[in-house]
């Protein structure tokens, strides 16, 4: 994703809608087994400090997560 804005990496609204995204997508991808799934949250992320990337990324499993515990809570 090239020109990513570094408003991405601060603003909250923004990560949410990221994490948004990555729940939609798992909820499309429910019914794939998860051995045959794999999510590449951003390819090639870039930020001024690791830290700010690594707190962005740390939002998306639990909503893909999320996605997951409901497909097992249904079969």
């Amino acid at each position: 994703m090239s020109g990513l804005s570094p408003a991405f990496l601060f603003l909250r609204s923004l990560q949410r809608r990221f994490a948004g995204l990555w729940r939609q997508l798992a909820e499309r991808f429910r019914a794939v087994p998860h051995d045959r799934l794999v999510f590449e949250l951003l390819n090639e992320p870039t930020a001024a400090d690791n830290a700010q990337w690594n707190d962005v990324a740390a939002l998306v499993p639990a909503s893909i997560r999320n996605v997951t515990h409901l497909k097992s809570a249904h079969a």
